[in-house]
């Protein structure tokens, strides 16, 4: 478990924020900006705020309910907050009203609501319980970005280690231990050969005949795809969504957190995430991997998450 700051909360009001850039006459949210929080991480001030009814920008902002976190400088003499950069916190399609705390040993943890507004209709008539909460994460600043990745004690939960070491993947397989529906499993993909690039690479996870849940990556736009088309959702709903990476000399890494309800991924160690809910049966528990156009070389390692059975908690 997370030891969280038991004491009265501290908060920061301010009274004026020289933002015109995320106004709603700024043209990019038309309506209300609820569930701010304001807090320093490493030397930066910092802003997170969630536009509501916002339209589109490229990649980095969709439409409808987002979450956008502004870092820059606050003169505490004149209330005033400057911003210097502004970014989505989250690609997915469902993650709002993130708040954080400040943890004894001085961490800063995010945790958010796992749904939107526009979509927390959208459940099976069989479940119960509706409106989980993501990982608390934990939040670091890295070459001037705020980067997000699951708080330490997820390592306690881990058991059963699957691990693979430059693997080249070219028609889609499976790989013997890799799969499951409470799993932390990091992929790390490179060209096969540089001159060569594959055309994109496709993880499937939580999968069967019937269903499955799809991160693509593709180099040459630079961008991941979580598809969620077949994971069990009966509504015309956003299923898909695309968001630009950095990658890192030509390797990517990812790391998927996956649920019973739910997939957590972590690109570039943090440097963007994307959430979903998922409602796939359980026994959907197949993993697979392909590259298309071209072999790619992959590190994989995967762990079973044990929850409520950690060592050492």
């Amino acid at each position: 478990m997370i030891p969280m700051v038991s004491r009265t909360i501290r908060v920061n009001t301010i009274c004026f924020i020289s933002i015109i850039h995320i106004r709603p006459n700024g043209g990019r949210c038309t309506g209300d900006m609820p569930c701010p929080d304001f807090f320093r991480l490493d030397g930066m001030q910092i802003l997170t705020v969630c536009p509501q009814r916002m339209l589109p920008q490229g990649l980095e902002f969709h439409a409808g309910n987002n979450v956008m976190m502004l870092t820059g400088d606050y003169d505490r003499q004149t209330h005033r907050f400057t911003k210097q950069a502004v970014r989505a916190v989250d690609y997915g399609t469902d993650f709002y009203a993130p708040q954080t705390v400040e943890t004894p040993d001085k961490r800063r943890v995010m945790i958010a609501w796992m749904q939107n507004w526009d979509t927390s209709h959208a459940r099976p008539q069989n479940m119960h319980l509706f409106g989980e909460m993501t990982l608390p994460r934990e939040l670091s600043v890295r070459n001037g970005r705020v980067v997000q990745n699951p708080v330490r004690e997820l390592a306690a939960y881990r058991k059963d280690p699957a691990v693979y070491r430059n693997i080249h993947v070219g028609q889609e397989t499976s790989l013997p231990g890799v799969n499951g529906r409470a799993i932390d499993l990091t992929v790390t993909v490179r060209p096969a050969d540089t001159e060569r690039v594959f055309r994109y690479f496709r993880i499937r996870v939580a999968k069967s005949d019937k269903y499955e849940t799809c991160i693509r990556y593709k180099p040459e736009t630079g961008t991941i795809r979580v598809d969620r088309t077949r994971s069990g959702f009966p509504y015309d709903i956003v299923n898909i969504r695309d968001f630009l990476i950095d990658p890192h000399s030509g390797e990517v890494k990812m790391r998927i957190i996956l649920d019973r309800h739910s997939l957590e991924l972590f690109v570039g160690d943090g440097e963007q995430t994307a959430t979903f809910m998922i409602h796939t049966p359980q026994n959907a528990d197949g993993v697979s991997f392909e590259a298309n156009g071209a072999d790619a070389v992959v590190d994989i390692e995967k762990y079973e998450l044990y929850f409520g059975q950690a060592e050492g908690v």
